[in-house]
């Protein structure tokens, strides 16, 4: 099902399929505490993370790049010990060139980018024990996981509007993705959120991806964590490392 590249639809399955197992676990978000990400793109600070573990020693934030030699690296480009169920991350003011990509050639054609010179970089925030094993990772979402904050990093202001269909006849399904995003130079929180439809006319599940740099009105969010070696996870955990490294800004 996945094709020559990440479709938003293809990332969305695993990620929302992911988030919900720590409800499965038996931990429910009993509340929202709804974290402010605050003007400060660059600190992320999580507090009382649901689903958490005794055995997080350190937090991590790391890009998934390419070499030369188009082999899958992982670097660490902030890190912070975690304590109090919850963490501090400093992200750097600027990133290595070697971690950015063209985000123009990242996006559907149809989509109005204002600079397309402008390049771009994202992470995923990861869990590690006492002898730096990778455990899992942590999400800031809502109660049913349809809206993410992420973060990103962009060489210069950029802003991205427009909105695409795409139709998949082989599968029955139609994907309707919408961009409004406005990036300053350096780190920003930008909100992903999905919804799923089915057209009676065509018969055809409807996907609707929607990206903004203003969280959805009504929506609260908690960060929690997702245990790679839970019992639910652990035979989904390549399909996630996967997914978790590839930008949501994605190309048709």
């Amino acid at each position: 099902m996945f094709r020559n590249r990440f479709y938003l639809r293809n990332v969305a399955t695993i990620v929302v399929c992911l988030a919900g197992l720590t409800v499965f676990s038996g931990c429910k978000k009993d509340k929202d505490n709804d974290p402010d990400v605050g003007d400060n793109a660059s600190k992320i600070t999580a507090t009382n993370v649901i689903n958490s573990s005794s055995q997080i020693v350190t937090v991590k934030a790391q890009i998934h790049w390419h070499d030369d030699d188009y082999q899958c690296q992982d670097d660490v480009i902030a890190q912070a010990p975690y304590k109090d169920n919850g963490f501090t991350l400093e992200l750097p003011a600027t990133v290595s060139n070697k971690y950015l990509y063209l985000l123009a050639e990242e996006m559907p054609d149809v989509i109005t980018i204002s600079d397309k010179t402008v390049n771009a970089a994202d992470i995923y925030i990861e869990a590690f024990d006492k002898d730096d094993n990778n455990i899992g990772g942590f999400y800031l979402t809502n109660n049913d996981e349809s809206v993410y904050a992420m973060w990103y990093y962009v060489d210069k202001n950029v802003t991205i509007k427009g909105e695409y269909k795409e139709i998949y006849e082989e599968y029955d399904e139609e994907e309707i993705g919408k961009y409004d995003v406005d990036l300053k130079k350096g780190w920003n929180v930008v909100y992903w959120s999905w919804t799923e439809s089915h057209n009676n006319s065509t018969g055809r599940d409807v996907y609707t991806y929607t990206m903004t740099s203003q969280k959805p009105s009504g929506v609260n969010l908690s960060w929690f964590f997702e245990d790679y070696y839970d019992s639910y996870a652990v035979s989904l955990k390549s399909a996630k490392s996967l997914s978790a490294k590839k930008p949501f800004f994605t190309k048709k």
